[in-house]
């Protein structure tokens, strides 16, 4: 069973309401302090034993070896792929953002000898939906999962619709009130939590990619500013860091930015066919962090 609330204390005691100690958790870096989680953008599988050699017991992890494995808390967290820009029409609005999920259980929930496997959702092409990004299978207590970022389209209908449906699956970006406004730049693509949605390729609204991770000043990544700039990925060694949204095109023939990585949607094309690397998403990933709680 999982553990909600993992305060174990070295040597399998508890600390009673009487005792005057301090826990204090502890977040390993990875490498001998190159990264502080893990990240995974392909698809794959993955094992308990192969984390404690990641996070325990690997080349650069010596200051970690001591640790029993049975104080470490994991945090897994995966973001889908972004969705690709609309196409083909001069009234587009850009791809949606991948969404954010995540989930905390102790390194030991994981059974021995058993491969865990995990999917990594592609950035859709310009014009087509991201994939979706899964830890685990179906049934299992450890299993995270992110909805794919939708696809951009032609009209504000289906705009309003898509984002909806996303926050139902765990969008967490500002509500689709006042479509058509687009006045402040920037604001109903950004994301406070995650990865940037893609701009516009209507002349009557905002280009601009969305920033993502605007809730975290040392995470935050700006969107592409003008017609078909490419978004940025994330700030490698952040955690809250993710890709924003790429520009759209409002222009003949324009085409909209990528998405950064991960997560990031396209920016809006009114080109019929951009190229492979324009108004597409940016693709997911799957990060694990572990840390575990010591007395002092």
């Amino acid at each position: 069973m999982l553990n909600p609330s993992p305060f174990p204390v070295a040597g399998g005691s508890v600390l009673m309401p009487s005792t005057r100690a301090t826990l204090r958790p502890i977040v390993f870096d990875v490498g001998g302090t190159i990264f502080p989680f893990a990240e995974f953008i392909t698809s794959g599988t993955v094992s308990r034993e192969d984390l404690i050699e990641i996070f325990l017991i690997g080349p650069g992890q010596d200051a970690y070896a001591h640790i029993d494995p049975d104080q470490v808390r994991l945090t897994v967290r995966t973001c889908s792929g972004g969705g690709g820009g609309s196409v083909a029409t001069t009234t587009g609005y850009g791809g949606f953002p991948g969404i954010v999920a995540e989930r905390s259980f102790m390194l030991t929930d994981l059974p021995a000898m058993t491969t865990i496997p995990f999917v990594v959702g592609a950035g859709g092409a310009a014009g087509t939906s991201g994939g979706d990004t899964t830890f685990g299978a179906p049934g299992d207590p450890w299993l995270v999962h992110s909805f794919r970022g939708y696809r951009g389209g032609p009209v504000d209908a289906d705009e309003t619709s898509h984002w909806f449906l996303m926050s139902s699956s765990g969008h967490r970006m500002p509500d689709a009130v006042a479509v058509t406004s687009h006045t402040w730049e920037g604001s109903r693509s950004s994301n406070p939590f995650g990865p940037g949605k893609g701009g516009s390729a209507s002349s009557t609204k905002n280009l601009r990619g969305g920033h993502a991770s605007t809730m975290f000043p040392n995470a935050l990544v700006l969107g592409g500013e003008t017609s078909g700039t490419d978004g940025l990925d994330a700030i490698a060694r952040q955690w809250d860091s993710y890709g924003s949204g790429g520009a759209g095109a409002p222009v003949t023939n324009g085409q909209g930015g990528r998405g950064g990585s991960p997560g990031g949607g396209g920016g809006a094309s009114r080109a019929a066919a951009p190229a492979w690397n324009k108004g597409n998403g940016g693709h997911g990933s799957i990060r694990i962090k572990a840390e575990y709680w010591e007395v002092f």
